[in-house]
């Protein structure tokens, strides 16, 4: 459980930078849009938070299942191999409305196995 502790505090702060991003560019849909360097940003960041899910051990997944653990790995192979063709709009979407979620989760997981 030591490691995953550690990992998920990684997660958490992927998950702040990721607001520290909206912050910084502007928590506009239209400006992340446009913007090639706000969508690297935030895409390098949802990229370690899949990178960071696959090292947690299956013990915690499975006690943890709220999330789509494997949607999560799976969306990061998506930005590593098929970076162009990425559905921006998708990806707004998870940067607004999944990545706080999985913040609070992972705060929740965090506490608890703490």
């Amino acid at each position: 459980m030591r490691d995953d502790r550690i990992y998920i505090e990684r997660i958490i702060k992927y998950c702040d930078q990721i607001d520290f991003d909206c912050e910084r560019f502007g928590d506009d849909a239209e400006i992340y849009y446009e913007d090639r360097s706000y969508q690297r940003s935030t895409d390098m960041s949802l990229q370690q938070i899949g990178e960071t899910v696959n090292k947690l051990s299956s013990e915690l997944l499975e006690r943890y299942n709220e999330v789509e653990w494997d949607a999560v790995i799976g969306f990061r192979n998506i930005i590593a191999h098929r970076y162009e063709w990425m559905d921006r709009n998708r990806i707004w979407m998870i940067i607004r409305d999944d990545i706080p979620r999985l913040r609070r989760y992972c705060n929740k997981m965090f506490q608890d196995i703490s």
